[in-house]
C-alpha cells in the first residue's frame, strides 16, 4: 500500500487538500480554503494547494511556518517518529487537534 505520511503524522494520501492538488481540481481547493478558514485566518486556494510538507514544491501556506516542520527539518529526520524526543511538547498540541495523527506516528515507531 502506498502511502505519504507529513512530517506530523497527517496522512497525506487522505487529505483533502492534497487530494485536491493532485487532482487540479480548483473549486475544491476553493471549498477547502473556505472551510479551513476562520474569524482569525483566512485562507485563499492558493494557499491550500499543496504536494506534501515533505516534498520541495507548493505546500499549504501553514507549512512555512509549521514549529514541527521546522524541527523536523532541523533534525534531518524523516518524520516525528524518528526523533529521539518523540513525543514532544509540540507534537502532544498537534495530536489534540489530530489525534489519527499519534496512531500513525506511534505504528511507525512500532515498526522501526
Amino acid at each position: 500500500m502506498d502511502e505519504k505520511i507529513s512530517f506530523c503524522g497527517l496522512d497525506c494520501l487522505a487529505c483533502p487538500a492534497y487530494i485536491a492538488t493532485q487532482q487540479g481540481d480548483n473549486k475544491a481547493l476553493e471549498r477547502i480554503a473556505s472551510e479551513w478558514s476562520n474569524d482569525e485566518i483566512k485562507f485563499n486556494p492558493e494557499e491550500i494547494d499543496c504536494v506534501g510538507c515533505t516534498e520541495d514544491g507548493q505546500r499549504f501556506s501553514w507549512c512555512d511556518i509549521c514549529p514541527i516542520r521546522k524541527c523536523v527539518m532541523g533534525k534531518k529526520v524523516r518524520n516525528c517518529a524518528y526523533c529521539i524526543h518523540y513525543p514532544c511538547e509540540e507534537l502532544d498540541k498537534s495530536f489534540e487537534r489530530s489525534p489519527e495523527t499519534k496512531e500513525t506516528l506511534d505504528k511507525i515507531r512500532k515498526n522501526l
